[in-house]
């Protein structure tokens, strides 16, 4: 009953809320797929000239004022195919992690459904700590993983016939440069830009709400409305003749171990 009162008062809704699921993986498994970073920028681009695979998948998140989206494109043989993208919703509900996370699935799919996808074929994502964390992890790259699982068994695929690759990013590379502008697209608009029927299952309804963001977003209200309570005491007007920044984050640090009595 406490926890239903909290969630009232508070105006939170646990089911729309991101559920922490135990790993169903032991911290030692290897991914699906091969991964590549390279150790700097000049290096990243080296490798991406390299490759010989001719399907190349572009993703990126992007995070805005308006915003977050995520947006994936195909190339196959040089030719851009297709793209999809994804709408998560507001800054102060999903991070860009999340949406780099959503651009993995919108790869994933785009190799999934197009027919004039070869392999081996090489995904590539600006974002280190998501291909990083493909290994067991978020719930979203668990889907991702999975569905990697589903086209080794279809296409009889081993790990080194998808590459997970680091690309720099703003290094004016054609499908990067793409994948960017259609994810700040993605972030603006109010509905998914890709139509229900082309999304992966996972995406088919809107994703739960991150748990850090709606952290962070209630720590900035309680901030505001402290300061308000604050600027408005007879204590700040007597106590800002001798500091007007007090009570500051020094000053917070220094008093936090003294008794409250």
């Amino acid at each position: 009953m406490a926890l239903h009162h909290l969630f009232h008062n508070l105006e939170v809704n646990p089911r729309a809320i991101e559920e922490i699921c135990p790993c169903l993986l032991p911290p030692s498994a290897l991914p699906t797929h091969a991964i590549a970073i390279a150790p700097n920028k000049k290096e990243a681009v080296k490798s991406f000239a390299k490759i010989q695979n001719w399907t190349l998948v572009f993703t990126d998140g992007s995070c805005t004022s308006e915003g977050v989206g995520a947006a994936a494109v195909l190339y196959v043989d040089y030719q851009h195919l297709a793209t999809l993208h994804y709408r998560l919703g507001s800054a102060s509900e999903h991070t860009v992690f999340k949406a780099e996370a959503t651009a993995l699935l919108l790869a994933a799919h785009l190799l999934t459904s197009n027919t004039e996808v070869t392999f081996p074929a090489s995904i590539l994502a600006d974002n280190q700590a998501v291909i990083r964390s493909t290994k067991p992890g978020h719930y979203l790259l668990m889907h991702f993983r999975s569905m990697i699982q589903d086209l080794h068994k279809s296409n009889r695929l081993s790990r080194k016939d998808i590459m997970l690759q680091w690309i720099a990013g703003h290094m004016e590379i054609e499908g990067n440069e793409l994948a960017d502008r259609e994810a700040k697209l993605a972030a603006k608009r109010d509905e998914p830009t890709s139509p229900p029927e082309a999304l992966p299952p996972a995406l088919a309804e809107r994703l739960p709400l991150s748990v850090s963001t709606l952290k962070q977003t209630h720590a900035t209200k309680l901030k505001v409305l402290w300061n308000n309570e604050w600027w408005g005491s007879p204590h700040y007007s007597r106590i800002s003749c001798i500091d007007p920044l007090l009570p500051g984050n020094t000053f917070v640090k220094l008093t936090a171990s003294l008794p409250k009595r």
